[in-house]
């Protein structure tokens, strides 16, 4: 439903049970599909969950809980809908870390007038304080922190984040971390993988996958590519 990346497969045999559930009620037959979000404890997201740190998995708490989601079932079944998402969090959150889906006219009408004039505008989101957390604040150290750093600002609207800060202590989530490192790629030419990534959630650790990448991609470098680089660059 919200086009998460590397999906395809899966969002098309999905789309054909949304279709199928559709087309047995308009015969009148019972059907219903159920676009669920993440389960907590059980399933491939909690699976991920599981895999990533423990100081990350106490701030994952953005899931579907098992007793929740059953509630959840229950009522889904009571109604008369062949189709419904269920989300255990704000899809207008998601919309403000990431703007471009703002154009997407499935979301239209859970966009706020705010939302839409902030991706017209192209102004600055106001940013808050750092919230009050037990890591202490240091500073980027280098360019690739002082990059990495800006976009977590920029992502969760905090005025100041520290190398050392958890991103899920900073009210992030998994759905937001996942745009985080796609970003980060993005930003620097790397392809920083999610595994890696989940070990230590903070911008020194990213940083230094980032590094790490960057150093090997010089290594592989010839003498002859070295100077041209080098010579472009004076």
């Amino acid at each position: 439903m919200l086009g998460s990346p590397g999906q395809a497969n899966y969002t098309a045999a999905n789309t054909f049970l949304d279709a199928l559930a559709h087309h047995r009620r308009a015969a009148e037959l019972p059907a219903v599909s159920i676009n669920w979000g993440p389960w907590a404890e059980i399933g491939l997201a909690a699976e991920t969950v599981r895999q990533a740190e423990g100081e990350a998995r106490a701030h994952l708490v953005k899931m579907i809980q098992p007793e929740r989601g059953l509630e959840v079932l229950a009522q889904i079944l009571l109604a008369a809908t062949p189709q419904v998402t269920v989300l255990p969090f704000d899809v207008r959150n998601v919309l403000q870390f990431y703007p471009e889906g703002a154009g997407i006219s499935l979301f239209s009408d859970v966009l706020r007038e705010d939302l839409q004039a902030l991706k017209a505008s192209g102004g600055e989101k106001r940013l808050y304080a750092r919230p009050d957390i037990a890591q202490d604040y240091v500073a980027p150290r280098d360019d690739i922190e002082q990059t990495i750093a800006g976009i977590w600002q920029r992502a969760l609207t905090i005025d100041r984040v520290g190398v050392e800060d958890n991103f899920f202590e900073l009210g992030g989530d998994s759905v937001f971390a996942g745009q985080i490192v796609s970003r980060i790629n993005k930003a620097f030419g790397v392809k920083v993988s999610l595994s890696d990534a989940f070990t230590s959630v903070t911008v020194a650790h990213l940083g230094q996958l980032v590094q790490e990448q960057l150093m090997a991609k010089v290594e592989e470098l010839s003498d002859e590519a070295v100077e041209h680089a080098l010579r472009l660059g004076s």
